[in-house]
């Protein structure tokens, strides 16, 4: 017969051999579940790292919006040094631009100011700032913008531009950067088909700093190895614009593909201008871009003598709608106007 010690020995043993296998098995498990909730943690800074990008790669310009942002054809307003910087060529006169939301009075200071000076009958430079600061946060994001475009010959159809851009973000993601941009317009066919092509953000990879009193506490133990850089997101911007005139009503029709290198963006929108008797201008858009749904846009623009003045309302499946103003005068210049 098993003597009594014998069997509590046993008993012992096997306890404590249970014990062994079940709290390293729940250590296991717990170490791996901690390891999937760190991995899900850090693709969620990575996609807040990426979305902090955005305004490196925005339209600027509320009449550009109003187009659906399919403006890299058209690009004929201050607006152009952000969007296609070969735009600016075919300004000839002093320009003034500003556009600014107007539904967010409260909540933030955001606004796109820009110059455009013709430097002779072929050339122009110009300079613009974009910045947007939310009072309710230290957030804030600025891009300053410097171009300049050429005519390849006086009766050339074709305008070059080259643009250069310092950008900074601040806020829980902050970072800083300088990139260079290019643009092309050009006539193929006649005097009314445009094409437009615009390069966005050579540069080198951008130093990432992170703040961890504005992170959430389930991020502190994986921003020691988060990304400390990150490539500026290279865009793509390729379209064509229609120009005529129906009826002797002015109007132009415009197409524009986005591409972004830098993740899976990409954006296609459609626009149309038409310059009604007397001194008003309407436009409408329509805008599908990936992650961000689709946009219908409407606006108005009055001109009169030097002055444009429009509103712009952007309707977003995904986000709040919006409602943006624009002004833009034109200075006197004896230069004369290019063939496009």
């Amino acid at each position: 017969m098993i003597s009594i010690d014998r069997l509590a020995f046993a008993s012992i043993r096997f306890c404590v051999l249970f014990w062994l296998i079940v709290s390293g098995t729940s250590a296991a498990f717990t170490q791996t579940i901690d390891e999937s909730e760190n991995l899900q943690r850090l693709e969620d800074l990575a996609d807040q790292v990426d979305e902090s990008f955005a305004f490196v790669v925005d339209t600027f310009g509320a009449r550009a919006r109003g187009m659906g942002t399919a403006f890299v054809a058209v690009a004929d307003d201050g607006s152009a040094i952000a969007n296609n910087p070969a735009g600016i060529a075919q300004i000839r006169v002093s320009q003034l631009s500003f556009a600014r939301p107007v539904d967010e009075l409260e909540t933030a200071r955001e606004g796109f100011l820009a110059f455009v000076q013709p430097m002779s009958t072929r050339r122009s430079v110009g300079g613009g700032i974009h910045s947007t600061h939310f009072s309710d946060s230290d957030d804030a994001e600025q891009i300053l913008n410097v171009a300049y475009a050429w005519q390849l010959q006086t009766d050339s159809r074709i305008y070059i531009g080259m643009g250069g851009k310092v950008f900074s973000k601040d806020g829980p993601i902050s970072f800083d950067g300088i990139a260079v941009d290019f643009g092309i317009l050009a006539q193929p066919i006649g005097r009314n088909l445009i094409l437009g092509l615009a390069g966005q953000n050579f540069g080198p990879d951008v130093k990432i700093r992170y703040d961890p009193r504005r992170f959430d506490k389930s991020f502190a133990s994986v921003l020691s190895s988060a990304p400390d850089e990150h490539e500026i997101p290279f865009n793509l911007k390729f379209g064509a614009a229609y120009r005529s005139q129906l009826h002797a009503l002015p109007f132009q029709i415009t197409g524009q593909v986005d591409k972004s290198f830098i993740d899976d963006f990409a954006r296609i929108s459609l626009g149309t201008e038409i310059r009604l008797p007397g001194v008003l201008t309407v436009r409408a858009g329509y805008t599908s871009e990936s992650d961000a749904g689709s946009d219908l846009s409407l606006g108005i623009g009055i001109h009169y003598n030097m002055m444009r003045i429009g509103y712009t309302y952007i309707d977003r499946e995904l986000h709040a709608n919006q409602h943006e103003a624009y002004l833009i005068v034109d200075f006197l210049s004896r230069l004369p106007k290019p063939p496009i």
